[in-house]
C-alpha cells in the first residue's frame, strides 16, 4: 500500500472519529446527564470505506466495553424509540438506513 494511500484511509477514519467525539462532547456537556449505555447498539453507514468501517465500529465498541463492562451489538436496522444509538457516518452522509 502507498504511503498516499494509508495517509488517506487513515484521515478518512480520524474525520469520522472527530465528528463523533464532537457530537457526543456536545451532547454530554449540554445535557450534563448520564448516559445508559444497556442497551444501546452501533450503527455504520456502508459509505464509510473497508476497512475502515469494520475497524471503527470494532475500536469504539472494544473501549465502550473496556470502560463500562457492556458489550454494544452492531445493527443494520434502526431500533425502538428509547434505545441509545451510536451512529457512524460521514458527513456527507444525506442518510442512515433510510432516516435523516
Amino acid at each position: 500500500m502507498s504511503l498516499k494511500a494509508y495517509t488517506n484511509r487513515y484521515s478518512l477514519m480520524f474525520r469520522c472519529t472527530g465528528v463523533v467525539i464532537l457530537f457526543l462532547s456536545q451532547f454530554l456537556q449540554s445535557n450534563a446527564q448520564t448516559v445508559n449505555l444497556k442497551n444501546a447498539v452501533i450503527q455504520v453507514s456502508s459509505n464509510i470505506p473497508l476497512p475502515m468501517r469494520e475497524t471503527a465500529e470494532m475500536v469504539l465498541s472494544e473501549e465502550i466495553y473496556k470502560r463500562t463492562n457492556l458489550p454494544i451489538k452492531k445493527t443494520a436496522v434502526w431500533p425502538k424509540a428509547g434505545t441509545p444509538t451510536i451512529a457512524l457516518i460521514l458527513s456527507s452522509d444525506l442518510e442512515l438506513n433510510g432516516r435523516p
